[in-house]
C-alpha cells in the first residue's frame, strides 16, 4: 500500500529463482533485510536433477550478478555446448552449435552446481532451512507467514518462488490451476558407474552426443533426449535419457519394472542402440506432464486476487512449464531481474507502490 515502508522481504523457496532474487536484492537494494525460507535442510540435501540450457535471455539475469563463480560456470560446459536433433535413426536434422556456449551468452550447467553457486553467498542467515511455508496472512501492515513447524513470521513484501506445487500460488491465485496434461508422459533413468555404456555398444550415439544434448524425434509426436551429464555423489560421467511421448493409457508410476519395460518398447521405434542404454537402466521412472492452466489472461488473474498488494509469484509459482529446453529456469530468472527492478524504483522512498 502507498505510504507504508518497506524494510523486510521474504522469499517463500530457495530453488534458482528465489536465490537469484535474493542476490540481485542485496546486490542492488543492499539496505532490505532479506529471507529465504527453504524446506530443504541445505544447498546439497537433495537431487537437483542434471543440466539445463542456460538461454542468452535466462543468462542476462545472471550476468548482471558479476559473479566470477557463475561466469565460470557457464563458460565451462564440461559435457554439453550444443543442441544435436535427429531423426529416430540417427540422422541429424539440426546442429544448433554453441546454443548459450561461448561467445552467444549462457551455456549448459549442472542445476546443483547453479544452486550452490548462487545460494553460497547468502547462506549466512539470509536462508532459513527446513523452513517448510504452508501459508500467510496479508495485514494493511504486513505478511505474516505460516509455517510446518508452527512457527510464524512477518515481512513487508512476500515473493512466492515455491516452484509447480506453490502454497503461496493457491491463496494469491487460486485460479491458475497446475495440471497433467492430457496423455502425454515421460519415462526417464539415469546410468552411471558400471551401468554407464562402453562406446563399443552405442558407437552411434556416442558420436551423436559428442560435446551434445541429443534428441530423437520419434513417430506420432514421440521423442527421446540422451545427455552426458555429471553424478553429483562421485563426480563420474552419468548418462540420463527419456522417453515423452502421447499414451491412452496412464502408466503405472508406481512399478519401475514395468516402467522399464515401457520403455523398452518405446526404444524399438528407434535406433536399436537405444534399446541397449534402456536394458541397462537399473530404476526407471516416470510422470505425467504437467502444466499452468489460466482460466482468464494471467494479470486479469493476479488483480482479481490483488488483496493489499503485498504478494506476488516468481518463476513455475506463477506459471509452471514442461522440461523442455529449460525454459522453466530460464523464465524464472527473467521474473527474479524484472522484479527486482521494479522494487529497486520503490526502495529509494522505502515505500510499496
Amino acid at each position: 500500500m502507498e505510504g507504508d515502508r518497506l524494510k523486510r522481504i521474504g522469499i517463500a523457496g530457495g530453488g534458482l529463482g528465489g536465490l537469484l532474487l535474493a542476490r540481485l536484492l542485496r546486490l542492488y537494494s543492499p539496505h532490505l533485510e532479506l529471507v529465504v525460507y527453504e524446506r530443504d535442510e541445505g544447498l546439497v540435501s537433495r537431487a537437483q536433477g542434471y543440466q539445463i540450457g542456460i538461454n542468452t535471455e535466462g543468462s542476462k539475469p545472471l550476468d548482471s550478478l558479476n559473479d566470477p563463480r557463475i561466469h565460470s560456470l557457464l563458460a565451462e560446459n564440461a559435457y554439453i555446448d550444443s543442441f544435436h536433433v535427429c531423426d529416430r535413426n540417427v540422422k541429424t536434422l539440426a546442429l544448433l552449435i554453441g546454443f548459450g556456449g561461448k561467445g552467444r551468452g549462457g551455456g549448459f550447467v549442472h542445476r546443483y552446481k547453479l544452486r550452490e553457486a548462487l545460494g553460497g553467498p547468502i547462506d549466512d542467515g539470509v536462508i532459513q532451512w527446513s523452513k517448510r511455508v504452508t501459508g500467510y496472512t496479508e495485514r494493511d501492515n504486513g505478511v505474516v507467514v505460516r509455517f510446518e513447524d508452527g512457527t510464524t513470521d512477518i515481512v513487508d513484501f512476500l515473493v512466492g518462488a515455491d516452484g509447480a506445487n506453490s502454497i503461496i500460488r493457491k491463496q494469491r491465485a487460486p485460479q491458475v490451476k497446475y495440471e497433467p496434461i492430457p496423455e502425454i508422459y515421460s519415462v526417464f533413468a539415469a546410468l552411471s558407474g558400471g551401468e554407464f555404456p562402453s562406446l563399443g555398444e552405442i558407437p552411434t550415439l556416442d558420436s551423436a552426443m559428442q560435446k551434445s544434448m541429443l534428441r530423437l524425434l520419434g513417430r506420432n509426436g514421440s521423442s527421446a533426449l540422451l545427455n552426458v551429464a555429471e553424478n553429483k555423489e562421485n563426480g563420474e560421467r552419468a548418462l540420463w535419457w527419456s522417453f515423452s511421448f502421447r499414451s491412452s493409457s496412464k502408466p503405472n508410476f508406481d512399478n519401475p519394472e514395468s516402467l522399464k519395460l515401457l520403455a523398452l518398447h518405446l526404444a524399438k521405434g528407434y535406433h536399436h542402440e537405444l534399446a541397449a542404454v534402456v536394458a541397462k537402466s537399473s530404476f526407471v521412472s516416470g510422470w505425467q506432464m504437467k502444466t499452468s492452466s489460466f482460466p482468464s489472461s494471467y494479470m486479469d488473474v493476479l488483480n482479481a486476487n490483488r488483496g493489499m498488494g503485498r504478494v506476488t509469484l516468481l518463476g513455475d509459482a506463477a506459471h509452471a512449464m514442461t522440461t523442455q529446453a529449460g525454459l522453466g529456469a530460464n523464465t524464472a530468472f527473467l521474473d527474479a531481474l524484472d522484479l527486482q527492478q521494479r522494487l529497486e524504483t520503490v526502495v529509494g522512498t522505502g515505500k510499496i507502490v
